[in-house]
């Protein structure tokens, strides 16, 4: 198995409007899946950036360190067991039980979560997922993590907020192993401060805060290859306690297989 791959990455694009004018994307719909959207976000893509190979390493890998993790956990779900809200609280009773195991966690909740299907794409929606490969998924800022909290239980979010929440992101693939369009990610320890540019995320009745970045050549990426269906990656979009990782960068997503992935608190 190759221990090196190179592939393009897309990363803010540097202009001069982002001086005066904050970078922001407007959805016109509740509708996730509609184009109706208004942004002033461009971006470039980088030709041959290398991507590590973790495999038979994955262990090295810790959340708190890096921003994200490989972790093992087997499933009872099927592909299909998904099409149904019986199923989907299934699995997210199991997942919300693997991370209490795996973070000592004492409270874990589901905000989101997503299936792709790519197994018969056709050619439109094909230049659609490659219009957003190899594009970061923006993590959330500080404020827009409270902001999420706060949005999502009003009456609680107070009380959490005094004691220590991240908010963390699975994804894992329903069918393997994955070979083609692997999950990436950016080792945040290599990630600078002027790096990252705040944007503004809003939908209808939701103001949100994301990050951004920039390109800088000390970025440093990984993936696993052939990635199974009981491998799970684990990665912080967000987390309040300081002196560990935060929020962990990531290019480069979806496969012909259908995946699943998922936000939680």
């Amino acid at each position: 198995m190759a221990d090196k791959v190179h592939a393009p990455l897309a990363f803010l694009r540097d202009l001069k409007i982002y001086e005066v004018e904050k970078p922001y994307h407007l959805t016109l719909t509740k509708d996730r899946e509609c184009d109706s959207v208004i942004t002033n976000i461009a971006h470039d893509v980088y030709g041959n950036i290398e991507v590590t190979n973790i495999r038979g390493s994955e262990d090295s890998f810790l959340l708190d360190v890096h921003g994200f993790q490989l972790a093992k956990h087997e499933t009872s779900m099927s592909p299909r067991d998904f099409d149904s809200l019986e199923g989907r609280e299934r699995y997210a009773s199991e997942i919300e039980s693997f991370l209490k195991a795996l973070l000592g966690a004492k409270d874990v909740r589901m905000m989101h979560y997503k299936v792709r299907d790519r197994t018969s794409p056709t050619e439109q929606d094909a230049e659609k997922e490659d219009s957003i490969r190899g594009r970061p998924i923006p993590d959330a800022s500080a404020d827009g993590a409270l902001r999420r909290i706060q949005l999502q239980w009003p009456l609680e979010a107070e009380e959490l907020q005094k004691r220590r929440f991240q908010i963390l992101n699975l994804w894992r693939p329903l069918k393997s192993p994955l070979r083609d369009w692997p999950m990436a990610f950016c080792d945040v320890r290599t990630v600078e401060a002027e790096d990252i540019v705040l944007a503004d995320q809003i939908s209808p009745g939701f103001q949100g805060e994301n990050t951004l970045l920039y390109f800088n050549p000390k970025h440093r990426f990984y993936y696993v290859s052939e990635q199974k269906q009981d491998e799970v990656w684990v990665f912080k979009q967000f987390d309040s306690q300081e002196n560990v990782a935060g929020g962990g960068c990531l290019a480069g997503f979806g496969n012909h297989n259908e995946v699943a992935d998922h936000d939680y608190l």
